[in-house]
């Protein structure tokens, strides 16, 4: 991290594919998944 405005460039970058990964812990779903499926949006 260069600065601050990089920091965030990067951490938003971490955060989009984060929410990407599934996780065994939400029964081998991707947060974005288990949060749809939590809203009824699926």
């Amino acid at each position: 991290m260069f600065n601050l405005k990089d920091g965030i460039k990067q951490l938003a970058k971490y955060q989009v594919k984060s929410n990407n990964y599934i996780k065994t812990c939400l029964g081998s779903k991707s947060p974005n998944q288990a949060v749809e499926q939590y809203l009824g949006i699926f």
